[in-house]
């Protein structure tokens, strides 16, 4: 856990988190993540990614542990089950990716 928190950091000062959340998008966009998860509407199964930004709102942290498979997600826990194959896959990335990916996700707190 220690060498995940000093990556992370780690990363934050070598990319800055503009950077991050730029790369996040690339890699949400990469892996398939907007086919559900839109920047703007809603959806009765799919969170939007502004619906997720604000449920994790000051749980920063959290969510890197939902993305790397965890914890439970907060969001809509009855459909989560559609994303438990998706969340294989943010599994697989390093810890900079999966930072970069969550911050890209919170530049959506409205």
């Amino acid at each position: 856990m220690k060498k995940m928190a000093i990556l992370v950091i780690l990363g934050w000062m070598v990319f800055g988190g503009h950077a991050l959340a730029a790369e996040g998008e690339e890699l949400f966009k990469a892996e398939g993540c907007m086919r559900c998860h839109k920047a703007e509407g809603n959806s009765k199964i799919y969170p939007s990614l502004p619906e997720i930004a604000g449920a994790y709102k000051g749980k920063d942290e959290q969510l890197l542990h939902y993305l790397n498979g965890e914890t439970e997600a907060i969001m809509r826990p009855e459909s989560a089950g559609l994303m438990k194959p998706h969340v294989e896959k943010t599994r697989k990335l390093n810890v900079v990716e999966r930072k970069s990916v969550a911050d890209y996700i919170m530049t959506f707190i409205q």
